[in-house]
């Protein structure tokens, strides 16, 4: 099978679904979002900029939804949760 086409019968193959819920799973999916790219040495201030970038549908959705401050907060929680500093002024990037 080419490597473009999508085999359904494939258990690897990446699928995405929604899952209807009555909950408010924003904030929850927004802490996801952090801790990978933090995991990732990314620093507070790059985090903060993937949750403005259009392209990054699920943290800009977060974004547009709550506001800069709720992102900012996260951000800073998130960060002290695994005991690192969130100063959103830092420019150091993730070369490491």
């Amino acid at each position: 099978m080419p490597k473009h086409e999508v085999d359904s019968e494939d258990p690897m193959e990446l699928m995405g679904v929604t899952l209807a819920t009555h909950e408010d799973t924003l904030t929850p999916m927004a802490e996801c979002f952090i801790e990978e790219f933090m995991r990732m040495r990314f620093n507070p201030e790059q985090v903060l900029e993937l949750f403005k970038n259009p392209d990054y549908i699920g943290p800009h959705m977060v974004w547009e939804q709550r506001g800069e401050g709720f992102v900012r907060q996260l951000i800073a929680d998130s960060f002290a949760q695994w005991g690192r500093a969130a100063n959103h002024e830092s420019r150091v990037t993730n070369n490491a």
